[in-house]
C-alpha cells in the first residue's frame, strides 16, 4: 500500500513537471514571436532609400528658391524699355538635369560640371589679365545669368528640368566665386553670343574710383 502511494505521488510529480515544462515552452515561444515582431517594426529596411524631392519648375518657384541662395532677380523690362547690350553677358543653360547634368555657356559647347567650372575659371583669369571690371566696381566681371522668361520656362519643362537642377547649378557657380548670379526674366536667348573676351579692353575700361563709385550708387 505504501508502495502504491509512493508510485502515485511520483506520477503526479512527473505530470506536474511535464505541464510546467510545456507551459514554459509555450511562454518562450510567445515571447520570441513578440520580440521578433518588435524588431521587425523598429529596424528600418536598409534596402529602402529616400526618394529624391522634385519641384515643378516655374518662374515663381525659381525666384522663391534661388532667392534664398542670394540670387538676384532681374525683373522683366517694361514694354519699349531699352536694354543696353552687354558684350560680357554670360548665361549658363542646363541642357540635361538629374544626376548627370550637362550645361552650355552662352552658345558654347555642352559641359559636365567639372568642364563648366574649368571653362569659367579660365574665362575669369583672362578677364583679370585684360582688366574687364564690373561697371562702377573694382571687381572683375563674373556675373552669371540664368534665364527665366516664359520661353525659357517652356523649354525647361520640355527637358523635364526641376527647380533642384537650378539649385545645384547655383551651388556649383558659387563654389568657384562666380557672381553675382542673376535670374533674368527678360528673353535674351536670341541675343546671347559667345563671350568676346579676345578683344582688348576698351580704353576707358579701368577700375572705378571712389568718386565714380559714389555716383553710381546714387
Amino acid at each position: 500500500m505504501i508502495l502504491n502511494l509512493i508510485t502515485k505521488k511520483n506520477m503526479k510529480t512527473k505530470s506536474l513537471r511535464s505541464k510546467f515544462i510545456l507551459f514554459a515552452l509555450v511562454l518562450l515561444s510567445f515571447l520570441g514571436c513578440k520580440t521578433g515582431q518588435v524588431e521587425k517594426e523598429t529596424v528600418p529596411n536598409k534596402a529602402e532609400t529616400p526618394k529624391e524631392i522634385k519641384t515643378e519648375i516655374s518662374s515663381e518657384s525659381l525666384a522663391e528658391r534661388l532667392g534664398k541662395k542670394n540670387v538676384q532677380i532681374k525683373k522683366k523690362a517694361e514694354e519699349g524699355e531699352f536694354i543696353k547690350p552687354d558684350p560680357l553677358y554670360l548665361v549658363v543653360f542646363i541642357t540635361q538635369g538629374g544626376s548627370t547634368p550637362k550645361y552650355k555657356l552662352n552658345q558654347d559647347g555642352e559641359f559636365t560640371p567639372d568642364e563648366l567650372t574649368k571653362k569659367l575659371k579660365t574665362l575669369f583669369e583672362s578677364r583679370q589679365k585684360t582688366g574687364y571690371f564690373r561697371p562702377g566696381s573694382n571687381e572683375i566681371e563674373k556675373t552669371i545669368n540664368l534665364l527665366a522668361a516664359p520661353q525659357n520656362i517652356a523649354d525647361y519643362k520640355a527637358k523635364n528640368l526641376q527647380v533642384e537642377d537650378f539649385e545645384k547649378l547655383v551651388d556649383l557657380l558659387q563654389s568657384i566665386g562666380a557672381g553675382p548670379i542673376v535670374l533674368d526674366f527678360n528673353n535674351n536667348t536670341s541675343e546671347v553670343e559667345k563671350p568676346d573676351d579676345l578683344l582688348p579692353p576698351p580704353t576707358n575700361q579701368k577700375p572705378a574710383s571712389n568718386v565714380e563709385k559714389s555716383k553710381s550708387n546714387k
